[in-house]
């Protein structure tokens, strides 16, 4: 409190000294300050003119926020359509010509899909374009800057010549379509209609591209318009409460000035004589309601026929050959049902467990589901009833394995056999990897793990025990067990024999 009495003291006392000086500063800055203030307001109301457009930009801050979102929903209406359009076309690519098999979307089938939906989009457009707008291709802007007009009779041919263009893209388009679809479909009436559907298709997307896509344009660019007036609007209001607050703060500090000048006068009195001394800123709502509702209707009558499932995922079977082991046949069983389930790009290893598991010889069968060379191929009935005549061989192969084995080893190297199959996952790369695992777990050899089972999904059937505890202890330190070795817990399935039998494993 005392060093403040002490300061205002000193201020009044300098004030007091200089009072015309103190005033001429604080004025300067002020004005400074002010005149700032009064340029950015100068630059806000130029901005405030400039943004100033001709029709059709001049729509309210209300009639654009409401055109963004209809147009807007008319348009993703209309891309809705567009993908539609092209994953049917992909699909029918595939089923009606032969290209070498690539497992993603951007193959060749999806790029010319896309090509043929783009040049049905444009065509489209521009025939609309050049029937329903006059100055259309009127005129154009030679190299030297100059407006060249164009003939009347090229204007006059535009419009026949993009009509004609979308009827050949249509025509390639329904063309492939029912090619693909009586393939697919095995019926040439279903394929008529999906041809329809294309066809209807084609016309909603072209339609509302012109339709829908100026106005959306024309709104968006109001809405920002609106919004950037609104942003200028509040910068200036701001502006114009600073300018006058500065006005009301220098006045304040201005009679704060005279008031400590006239208390260090009052305190200077003695210094009377010294003092006295000379100083130096469309379309109706019930028409986009209908044209959304016919994208609805559309997309509930489009299908596609489902293509084959392709996993490439690598799945490895230990299977217990030990004299302990009581459901060497039910495993048997269970390893032909997983066989007779196996996809296009499958590889299943079956392998036993015995007394020396990575060491021995083991791999009783080695199993793999070749992929198609073209992707026709997916859809075709003789692939099909070759998968199938695949399986049937694979299953009969490991039926024939099995009816040469004797499981009479004398003890049971669980870990051994987990190493090898980690060694497989290691070089098979796969999508996907599957360990099943037909033991009741009971180690004791009691070797030692330095495999890793990363993004592997871990199957155990038939465990048991007789113990309830000692069973229990047993899942207890096998979770932990596969946890360590990378396993996520929700990816460890563990089966009692009751449990095991006619599983499906996914």
């Amino acid at each position: 409190m005392r060093n403040i009495i002490i300061l205002s003291v000193a201020a009044a006392i300098l004030i007091g000294l200089n009072k015309d000086e103190v005033k001429e500063l604080i004025k300067k800055l002020f004005d400074t300050i002010r005149s700032y203030t009064e340029i950015f307001g100068t630059i806000c109301n130029n901005l405030k003119q400039r943004q100033q457009l001709p029709p059709p930009f001049n729509l309210s801050f209300l009639r654009s926020l409401a055109g963004v979102i209809g147009y807007g929903l008319l348009c993703i209406g209309m891309v809705w359509c567009i993908y539609a359009n092209w994953a049917l076309l992909r699909t029918r690519f595939e089923a009606a010509m032969p290209f070498p098999f690539e497992d993603t979307p951007l193959a060749l089938p999806g790029i010319l899909a896309i090509l043929i939906t783009f040049l049905e989009t444009v065509f489209f457009y521009l025939t609309l374009e050049s029937w329903g707008d006059e100055s259309f291709l009127q005129s154009d802007y030679a190299l030297d800057g100059a407006i060249k007009e164009r003939t009347p009779s090229l204007r006059k041919a535009a419009p026949i010549i993009f009509a004609v263009l979308v009827i050949v893209t249509l025509a390639v388009d329904v063309y492939v379509t029912y090619r693909g679809s009586v393939l697919l479909m095995g019926s040439g009436t279903a394929a008529v209609f999906m041809c329809l559907q294309t066809v209807a298709l084609s016309l909603c997307f072209g339609f509302v591209s012109y339709l829908g896509l100026k106005p959306f344009y024309v709104n968006l660019m109001c809405l920002l318009r609106n919004l950037f007036s609104f942003t200028v609007d509040v910068i200036a209001f701001i502006i114009i409460i600073t300018h006058k607050a500065l006005g009301s703060i220098g006045a304040l500090v201005q009679l704060m000035i005279d008031i400590l000048a006239k208390i260090g006068q009052l305190i200077l009195l003695p210094f009377k004589k010294w003092l006295s001394m000379p100083r130096h800123d469309a379309y109706p709502a019930t028409r986009i309601i209908a044209i959304l509702l016919l994208f609805a209707g559309l997309m509930t009558f489009l299908w596609s026929a489902p293509r084959l499932s392709v996993r490439k995922r690598c799945t490895v079977i230990l299977v217990d050959m030990t004299g302990s082991f009581d459901y060497w046949h039910e495993s048997c069983e269970g390893i032909s049902s997983i066989i007779g389930e196996m996809m296009p790009g499958d590889r299943l290893y079956v392998t036993g467990i015995t007394a020396t598991s990575f060491f021995d010889d083991n791999l009783l069968l080695n199993a793999y589901i070749p992929m198609p060379k073209y992707t026709n191929e997916l859809y075709s009935e003789k692939y099909i009833r070759g998968i199938e005549n695949t399986r049937k061989k694979l299953q009969q192969q490991w039926q024939d394995k099995v009816n040469t084995i004797t499981p009479n080893a004398q003890e049971t190297d669980v870990v051994g056999g987990l190493l090898y199959a980690s060694t497989i996952f290691a070089n098979a790369q796969a999508k996907s990897n599957y360990l099943i695992i037909f033991s009741d777990l009971e180690d004791n050899v009691a070797q030692k793990f330095t495999g890793r089972f990363d993004n592997t999904r871990v199957w155990c059937l038939f465990v048991e025990h007789k113990d309830f505890k000692e069973y229990s202890k047993k899942v207890s330190a096998w979770q932990d067990f596969y946890e360590k070795s990378g396993v996520k817990d929700e990816d460890i399935i563990m089966r009692i024999p009751a449990e095991s039998a006619g599983i499906t494993i996914e």
